[in-house]
């Protein structure tokens, strides 16, 4: 089995994307659209849902919100506490390119597909 297909990741990410987009009154039904999870998962503290079943609840989100910021407000929704101690340790750091630097280290650890380059600009970051 692909690493995508694999259920890794626990549902309460899922919870906290459904309570923001019921602001939209965008139906569970909607969300879960094309996942084959069943409505009875946003309920259920044991299920763990794959890579690609939050790829398409998040491609769900961005088609049905009428939000252009959607994608900011489910982000800031998520918290580093979802990392557990990988997360307590990055919100420890001195600065965003040591924390990310350190999420880059033990992204395998915390089955992360994302790489996080940072490019300094004029005295700035940018996340590429």
């Amino acid at each position: 089995m692909v690493f995508e297909d694999q259920a890794l990741f626990p549902g309460n990410e899922l919870y906290r994307i459904h309570q923001l987009l019921l602001e939209e009154e965008i139906s569970l039904s909607m969300l879960l659209l094309g996942t084959g999870l069943p409505e009875s998962c946003l309920t259920d503290p044991e299920v763990l849902l794959s890579w690609r079943q939050f790829d398409i609840i998040y491609r769900n989100a961005f088609r049905l919100s009428q939000r252009k910021d959607v994608g900011l407000l489910i982000g800031n929704c998520m918290d580093l506490t979802r990392w557990g101690v990988l997360g307590s340790a990055m919100s420890s750091c001195l600065d965003i390119n040591h924390a990310l630097g350190l999420a880059n280290h033990y992204r395998d650890f915390v089955r992360s597909p994302f790489d996080f380059t940072i490019t300094p600009v004029h005295e700035a970051f940018w996340l590429v």
